[in-house]
């Protein structure tokens, strides 16, 4: 029994520090730049800090580079405020 609980606080500790969605809806992007200087596949994706995913593929269209990458939302509940 102390095994599999072992095993199980191991498992979600590993996904829970490589940050793995269970949830959400999976949303993916393409970007265009001029520019990518470095960039590559398996990078990750921020926004303002946050990691949202990672870049899937670098395609040459029209002399831009398009970024393609995957991004995991997550639904908020939202509630509006009560008028006076």
């Amino acid at each position: 029994m102390t095994v599999i609980l072992s095993l199980a606080v191991l498992i979600w500790g590993l996904l829970w520090f490589k940050q793995v969605r269970m949830s959400g809806e999976i949303v993916r992007y393409q970007v265009d730049f001029s520019h990518v200087g470095g960039l590559q596949v398996r990078d990750r994706v921020q926004v303002r800090g946050i990691r949202m995913g990672a870049v899937e593929s670098l395609d040459l269209v029209d002399g831009v580079v398009r970024v393609a990458s995957t991004s995991t939302i997550r639904r908020r509940c939202t509630t509006t405020p009560w008028s006076a």
